[in-house]
């Protein structure tokens, strides 16, 4: 398997982990069920503002990355989402404003307590809110792996170098190929 080979192996893996009903399409009702699981994981009542704000993140999430690549009937396949990843780390002219606006929405989805870092509480709610089947076990190893200086906390640039290595890197051994929990095996 060629090194790009190896992105787009871990590009269909993140869309299975949020193709949570496993219907081979994501759509905003996806991701509304995501702010909801999230505001779950963080024992905030259903209907709260607290859920809605989760909630509002994720569609801010949808409408900005996939609803540009959505069909007539407001679905992302999986081609279209490789389509639109891609599109987002494509363009070196703009890959700093976009990796940026990435990052910005990542940590405002995971940052429940706005104190600027992702504790593991934290890091946990956000990745089961993506995909409830995912281990414990392995959401605490991937936390680890991410936590570069090992203080605890995954601050906003040991975020930003990981998401980067997640969606570009042809290093099976990176670090950030554990943003979305175990990485698939390189072949």
């Amino acid at each position: 398997m060629s090194a790009m080979d190896f992105v787009t192996v871990k590009m269909t893996h993140y869309f299975n982990l949020l193709d949570a009903d496993g219907d081979g399409f994501l759509t905003e009702e996806d991701h509304v069920l995501m702010g909801r699981r999230a505001a779950k994981e963080f024992s905030y009542p259903s209907g709260s503002s607290q859920e809605q704000q989760l909630i509002d993140a994720y569609r801010s999430a949808w409408k900005g990355v996939q609803l540009p690549h959505a069909d007539q009937e407001g679905r992302v396949d999986q081609d279209s989402f490789l389509t639109a990843i891609r599109s987002l780390f494509a363009r070196p002219e703009f890959f700093e404003e976009v990796s940026g606006a990435l990052i910005d929405s990542v940590m405002s989805l995971a940052d429940i307590d706005g104190d600027g870092v992702i504790q593991p509480s934290e890091y946990a709610g956000f990745i089961l809110a993506q995909s409830p089947k995912m281990s414990r076990a392995d959401i605490e190893e991937s936390f680890l792996r991410l936590d570069r200086d090992g203080n605890g906390v995954i601050d906003k640039s040991e975020l930003e170098r990981a998401t980067i290595e997640y969606f570009t890197s042809n290093d099976p051994d990176a670090a950030g190929n554990w943003l979305y929990g175990r990485p698939p095996a390189a072949v």
